[in-house]
């Protein structure tokens, strides 16, 4: 599963994945953008076509992948969102910089 997520991010390759999901498989197609490490754990961060744009999912919870022939362009707020976020329960939103509040 590793390989074929390498080999997919380096390619931009749209993918299928089947995910674990509480108790079920689902399918969902997602443009992967990068393997990260959070609290001990590693994630695949993904543009998605669902409302949010973006999802993260838990490597071990991939059951399968299904590589397509179709490639995209990566959307670089995305991509600067991923650098930026510190856990794996960051919500993206479009221009996410300007709604980013002082702690």
């Amino acid at each position: 599963i590793l390989k074929t997520l390498q080999n997919s991010i380096q390619f931009q390759k749209v993918i299928l994945i089947n995910y674990k999901e509480k108790g079920r498989i689902k399918q969902y197609e997602v443009k992967p953008y990068k393997i990260v490490s959070m609290n001990e754990n590693l994630y695949l961060t993904c543009e998605t076509n669902n409302d949010y744009m973006f999802s993260i999912f838990r490597i071990v919870q991939i059951k399968d992948i299904i590589q397509t022939s179709k490639t995209f362009h990566k959307n670089y707020d995305i991509e600067s969102f991923i650098k930026d976020m510190q856990t794996p329960l960051a919500k993206y939103q479009p221009n996410y910089k300007q709604h980013l509040i002082d702690v």
